[in-house]
């Protein structure tokens, strides 16, 4: 087996927004979200002035809506793609607006949403925000009031403040502070948490722990498709790990899983020279697969 001169896969939110994520950024998105909150300070009233240019779509203009039935679930365009497009559903005029914001400095991410206002299960998604102290009418009140909540929200995204608040914002419902009873923080950050951490304990040699972070990326993104990026960079580092602890053939396995996703050709490259090393020592060791 070769050691380490080819080690795991990174993936960092800066990473992840310069490749191929749901929140790319564009020059032309740049410029605009900057455009609109040229001369605004309070990062609440930059979330407003992004949400009424999105919301225009209310009106016929600028974005329209598209239901992602027409493509098939799993087929989401990328913030960028909705940009040029200048129409998309509910997820994807959510990214948009997460990549707006980030590129006017806000700490944004996605939001999954189970039940609106009212019960009953959905399939939905919105936007949501998180600034100092917030607006007591707008704050996320879910996040104020469940300690618990709270906790995971800001663990998966990696952020922290005992005055942070939270806003969700719904440019394709058009609600601007909305109280969903059930919406789950699901930025591309919160599966990356777990991804880095995992990476981390690798990198000390707690390859078990390592494990078990790397599952919890698993179970939270399988079947999603717009997670596929970090789910193939997840299963790269886990057949990576197991390499490392000798599970030969769980390592093939993961690393198997990574080439459903991985389309780059370096990592695809590394996958490659991994298989064969796999392969080489079974044989070394006279076992047939």
């Amino acid at each position: 087996m070769a050691d380490d001169a080819l080690l795991p896969l990174e993936i960092s939110p800066k990473n992840i927004i310069a490749g191929k994520s749901e929140f790319q950024l564009w020059n032309e998105i740049v410029e605009t979200a900057k455009k609109l909150c040229a001369g605004i300070s309070d990062p609440i009233e930059k979330a407003r002035a992004i949400y009424d240019f999105l919301n225009q779509n209310r009106d016929g203009a600028v974005f329209a809506y598209d239901e992602k039935a027409i493509r098939g679930e799993g087929f989401a365009r990328r913030a960028v793609e909705t940009w040029a497009e200048k129409k998309g559903d509910c997820d994807e005029m959510a990214y948009l607006f997460v990549a707006m914001a980030r590129a006017a400095g806000l700490e944004a991410g996605f939001v999954d949403v189970a039940e609106l206002e009212t019960p009953g299960t959905v399939k939905h998604g919105c936007a949501c925000i998180f600034v100092e102290n917030g607006d007591e009418q707008l704050n996320y009140r879910r996040f104020s009031e469940d300690f618990s909540f709270r906790s995971r929200t800001l663990s998966i995204a990696g952020i922290g403040g005992n005055n942070l608040a939270m806003a969700l914002i719904d440019p394709t419902v058009g609600i601007f502070g909305a109280q969903y009873l059930k919406a789950d923080y699901m930025g591309d950050v919160g599966a990356d948490f777990y991804n880095k951490r995992g990476y981390s304990l690798g990198q000390k040699g707690e390859y078990e722990r390592a494990l078990g972070e790397y599952e919890k990326v698993i179970l939270l993104v399988r079947g999603i498709g717009r997670y596929e990026n970090i789910l193939g960079a997840c299963h790269y580092n886990k057949g990576y790990t197991l390499m490392k602890l000798g599970r030969l053939d769980e390592a093939e396995k993961s690393f198997r899983e990574a080439l459903k996703y991985i389309r780059e050709k370096e990592p695809v490259m590394i996958i490659e020279r991994y298989l064969f090393e796999i392969d080489s020592s079974r044989k070394a060791r006279g076992i047939s697969h």
